[in-house]
This record gives C-alpha cells, structure tokens and sequence, in this order.
C-alpha cells in the first residue's frame, strides 16, 4: 500500500459499496477481523459497532485499522485501506456518522443514542487498489 488519497476511481467503487471487512489489532498484537457496513463521507469510512465489541476495546487500545472493500470472483476487484480510526461516543461527530451511514443505506432502523451505540471515522493514510475497471465499467 502507498501513502496517497483516494482516486476518483477507488472513490467511485467504494461507494457504490456498503459490507466491508475491518481489520484492528489488541494491545498484545493480535488481529481481529470482522464485517461491517461502511458509508464513505467526507474523505473518510465510517461504520459503528456496540459499545463492548471487541473492535471498540482494541480501538481504544490501538486507534489504527484496515479496511477492505472487494467485488468476489469473477470480478475480484478491490479497495484496501488503513490509517488512524477516531471513537466517536457523543457529540457533532456522532450526529454526522450517524447521518452518512444513514444516508449510504448502512445505518441502521432508528436514531441511536449515545452509549448505545459507538461510530468510528477511519481516515486512509495508505490505499490499494486491484482490477477497479472490472467493477466499475463492466
């Protein structure tokens, strides 16, 4: 993975997608790996998790992630990610992840409240990107 921004095309295909896979690490250094929906906002992937969730304890611990966002074969293309992950329990930033979730078609039923429910922003420091023109130009 290379230090840049997204391009218009890894933003294109992340967007047009909501289940990816989420990589942090435990305080021992060991991985974790799990699905989540994702909106892409703002520069930015947001998702949630519940306040005790393994995911949240290891954020705390190591606030970096991966995440991956991929088409399955036959097309098997794909965007990789990682970089600094910010908790958000309360505030503005909470309000917001919840509405760019919402708005990406990743969020869930009702309004959550804070304590209920735990957001995370994940900014990409490092992007990789396979066969893009697979998925997005058929």
């Amino acid at each position: 993975m290379t230090e840049r921004a997204l391009t218009d095309e890894e933003v294109a295909f992340v967007s047009g997608r909501r289940l990816g896979r989420v990589a942090t690490v435990d305080a021992a250094g060991l991985p974790h790996v799990v699905p989540v929906m994702f909106a892409f906002a703002d520069g930015s992937f947001w998702f949630s998790s519940d306040p005790g969730d393994r995911k949240v304890r290891n954020l705390r611990a190591n606030p970096t992630a991966g995440l991956v966002a991929d088409e399955p074969p036959p097309v098997k293309a794909g965007v990789t990610v990682s970089g600094p992950a910010q908790l958000i329990e309360r505030g503005e930033l909470f309000d917001l992840a919840q509405a760019h979730l919402a708005a990406a078609g990743a969020g869930g039923r009702r309004r959550m409240e804070p304590g209920e429910q735990v957001y995370v922003r994940l900014t990409p420091e490092r992007v990789a990107s396979w066969r893009l023109d697979r998925a997005l130009h058929g």
